[in-house]
């Protein structure tokens, strides 16, 4: 995986850091991820990740 500040779209680092997890540690999940980030819907979250859904202020 890339170092952060070399990613230009926050998709991809996303990505990545997600594939790059998932190998490490198997129950590793979008609803893993959510539950400890503290982020509400995981159906949500995958939305963004896949380019379907845009972050918003």
């Amino acid at each position: 995986m890339k170092r952060i500040e070399n990613y230009s779209d926050y998709r991809e680092f996303l990505r990545d850091f997600y594939q790059d997890r998932k190998k490490r540690l198997p129950i590793f999940s979008y609803r893993y991820f959510c539950i400890k980030a503290g982020i509400k819907s995981p159906t949500l979250f995958k939305e963004i990740v896949d380019g379907s859904r845009n972050l918003t202020s």
